[in-house]
């Protein structure tokens, strides 16, 4: 839960969104992790009492058509 995270911010043509996808499918593979129960928000309600396990990883992808873009 304390590491990083990243953006990613990539601009394709159109025949290559499948390449692309599967890259990321390969190398963006989500998991469960246990994490201690103090690390987990759960405002309001009672803490468990011991690790639990959650999903971790993996990847959310924005397919987005261009309509425009500049090169300065």
């Amino acid at each position: 839960m304390r590491r990083g995270n990243a953006t990613i911010f990539s601009g394709v043509d159109d025949s290559e969104i499948e390449d692309v996808l599967a890259i990321i499918r390969t190398e963006c593979r989500a998991r469960t992790e246990l994490v201690p129960a103090q690390t987990l928000p759960f405002p309001g309600t009672t803490l468990p009492t011991g690790p639990e396990e959650v999903r971790v990883g993996g990847a959310i992808v924005f397919i987005v058509p261009v309509e425009r873009f500049e090169k300065t």
